[in-house]
């Protein structure tokens, strides 16, 4: 939800800096101010969701979970981002003990000392422990794509749809369930280059 709200505010704001001429504050204020409603609308959403929930959403990004509201566990880093930061940290030792060639396809999930048999969360760090080398330099053609992407948005139309696309993708990557299958769509729909119409039939 906060990835999705991030992404529909860079369209919106990301817009106004790309559209701005002379005026460019006033430009983004304007924009600011229409951008309001989207802002109140994402909240109500927020906190009807919450309310569904027997207000545990709210508790959930707090890092509060079923121990930490006990009071037999600690809060900490690794409760808010639920375990992901242990995975990031032993994918991260295997990475240095193998780092040209990296684990394997699908051997962190066995090999990690702290989370073994865990599911990889975080895309990054799964590559960099299985892929080593290979996987670094993945995650820099994507950093360089991601760059391109960036660039074009102001000259492109829809530009900055597409960078917020970008971002989508990018951010789905450290969530479990959704980066085998949503961060490559993504990915793919935000290098679409997108022409206008009327340059494309001079």
């Amino acid at each position: 939800m906060i990835v999705s709200a991030l992404a529909l505010l860079v369209i919106l704001f990301y817009e106004a800096v790309g559209q701005a001429s002379s005026s460019v504050s006033k430009h983004v204020f304007s924009r600011f101010i229409k951008m309001m409603p989207v802002i109140n609308i994402l909240v109500l959403v927020f906190r009807y969701a919450d309310r569904i929930a027997g207000g545990n959403l709210v508790l959930r990004y707090q890092g509060e979970t079923p121990g930490t509201a006990a009071g037999y566990r600690e809060k900490t880093l690794n409760t808010f981002t639920a375990n992901r930061l242990n995975v990031f940290v032993d994918d991260l030792n295997l990475w240095k003990e193998n780092p040209i060639l990296g684990v394997g396809t699908g051997a962190s999930y066995y090999l990690r000392k702290n989370t073994r048999r865990v599911a990889a969360h975080v895309e990054l760090s799964r590559l960099l422990s299985e892929h080593g080398l290979f996987g670094l330099t993945y995650f820099l053609i994507l950093c360089v794509l991601g760059y391109k992407v960036f660039r074009r948005s102001l000259r492109t139309p829809f530009g900055s749809v597409l960078f917020a696309i970008f971002i989508l993708a990018l951010s789905t990557s450290f969530h479990s369930a959704m980066r085998t299958f949503v961060t490559p769509l993504l990915l793919g729909l935000s290098l679409i280059v997108v022409a206008d119409p009327e340059e494309a039939v001079e």
